[in-house]
Order: structure tokens, then C-alpha cells, then sequence
């Protein structure tokens, strides 16, 4: 199995999935959000307070990613509206402060999405 698309770049959401939970490190202490790990899994949930920026930016896109199938997309889930809303406001607020741009602007994009999205009218 390869991590690589057919471009032959390294997908970095398919490598950041593959690694172990111990590979991403957390301030210590520092619990991960629960509401979070329900909705999108426990990696995500700890990649949104990794010390390494690019853990962030690759749990916001994978989160991104879902945000757009089912909000904007007539995807049908079993997953809860108000409890998908609930994880991705977590999201945002974890990494709308942070220094670096590219998590920055996704997490501004994962709010743009929300409060556009027809679904929450």
C-alpha cells in the first residue's frame, strides 16, 4: 500500500490517519475535547492540540473535508446536526488563535462554511 497519489506527492491526510496516537505530541496535561473524538475520531481530536502546526492543519482539512459532504452536499447520516456543529465550533476554537496562517485561514474557512451553509438556516 502507497501513500502517494498519482502525482506522486505524499498524501499528508492519509499519512497523518496511519500514524500511531503516541506519534502526535500534545502539551502535556492537556486533555483532548471528547465532542471532537466522537464526531471525527480520536486522531483528529488530538491533531487539533498537537504542538506541531502541521498535525493542526491536517486534522482541519480532514474535518474540512466532512464539513462540505454534509453541509453543503445532500449527504444523509446518522450523525447528529447539532452535535457535528457543536465539533466543528470545538474545532474553530482550538486553532482560530493560532500564529500560523495556513491553520488560521482554515479554521476561517471551516467557519465561512458553517454560517453559509443552508443547512443551519
Amino acid at each position: 500500500m502507497t501513500d502517494r497519489g498519482g502525482d506522486g506527492k505524499v498524501n499528508p491526510s492519509k499519512k497523518f490517519m496511519e500514524m500511531q496516537d503516541s506519534e502526535i505530541e500534545v502539551e502535556e496535561g492537556r486533555p483532548y475535547e471528547r465532542d471532537i473524538e466522537t464526531i471525527f475520531g480520536r486522531k483528529i481530536a488530538l491533531g487539533l492540540i498537537a504542538l506541531n502546526w502541521k498535525f493542526k492543519e491536517t486534522a482541519l482539512k480532514i474535518i474540512y473535508k466532512q464539513a462540505e459532504k454534509y453541509l453543503i452536499k445532500d449527504t444523509d447520516s446518522s450523525m447528529s446536526l447539532n452535535d457535528f456543529i457543536k465539533a466543528c465550533t470545538i474545532a474553530i476554537d482550538l486553532t482560530s488563535k493560532e500564529k500560523v496562517i495556513k491553520v488560521l485561514n482554515l479554521s476561517l474557512q471551516l467557519l465561512n462554511l458553517m454560517i453559509t451553509s443552508a443547512k443551519l438556516e
